[in-house]
């Protein structure tokens, strides 16, 4: 078989002068993924709510498994050594600070993962018309309870924490803890709304309403709060 020299000088030829430019290394992305696409229906936000469940269930079933952690805060579980070294001092190294031989920072920052999410839904709620308010107070219900939940792990755990109840736009750094009683109170309002919205019965691994009467606690004063730590 013999080949033609000139075909394959013309093509090396054209392969070079077409590496010259780059134009062809520009992204052209079909699409952006930003809460301002998304959250435009109400199917826009259930979709943000199935990550929330999503996350909920990867707190138990994940590689992370926060229910984990829960254990190790307390005397049911005992953390196994990492690196030849186990838990010493819990009051030191079970912080978010901690010198490493316990995910605790993973577990701090994997909280506030989840509420960014919810966050989103409940900042950007009366952003769309919807039509009717049943559907908006359902969406806003679950979006308070994934909330809750979290926030009920943070603060069992690490105590006093940031508290993040809107979404963010930009960059921030000047985060500053809040007493775990005062949002354990904002926690108790929110979820006094939840439960006259949330569903009675649902499909798994949606939250529902609880069935019965619910005895809420008193309101504790901070001067209180004080006095029991």
């Amino acid at each position: 078989m013999k080949f033609n020299t000139s075909y394959i000088a013309i093509l090396l030829a054209s392969v070079m002068l077409s590496s010259c430019t780059t134009d062809w290394l520009k992204p052209e992305p079909l699409s952006f993924y930003a809460p301002e696409n998304l959250l435009v229906n109400k199917n826009g936000y259930e979709s943000l709510l199935v990550t929330a469940r999503k996350n909920l269930r990867n707190s138990f079933y994940s590689e992370l498994r926060t229910v984990v952690s829960e254990g190790i805060f307390t005397e049911l579980g005992v953390a196994g050594p990492l690196n030849d070294n186990g838990i010493r001092n819990m009051n030191l190294q079970l912080t978010p600070s901690s010198d490493g031989n316990y995910y605790v920072l993973d577990n701090f920052q994997w909280g506030y993962r989840p509420i960014r999410v919810v966050n989103a839904v409940i900042s950007r709620i009366d952003n769309i018309t919807w039509e009717n308010e049943s559907d908006r107070n359902a969406i806003l219900a679950e979006a308070y309870f994934h909330r809750a939940y979290w926030y009920y792990l943070l603060i069992h755990q690490f105590g006093d924490v940031p508290y993040i109840g809107q979404e963010f736009l930009d960059a921030k750094l000047d985060f500053y803890t809040h007493s775990r009683w005062s949002i354990l109170d904002r926690m108790q309002q929110e979820l006094e709304f939840a439960v006259q919205w949330l569903p009675v019965t649902t499909t798994p691994g949606h939250p529902a309403r609880p069935l019965g009467n619910i005895c809420w606690p008193k309101s504790i004063s901070r001067t209180d709060n004080m006095k029991r730590r």
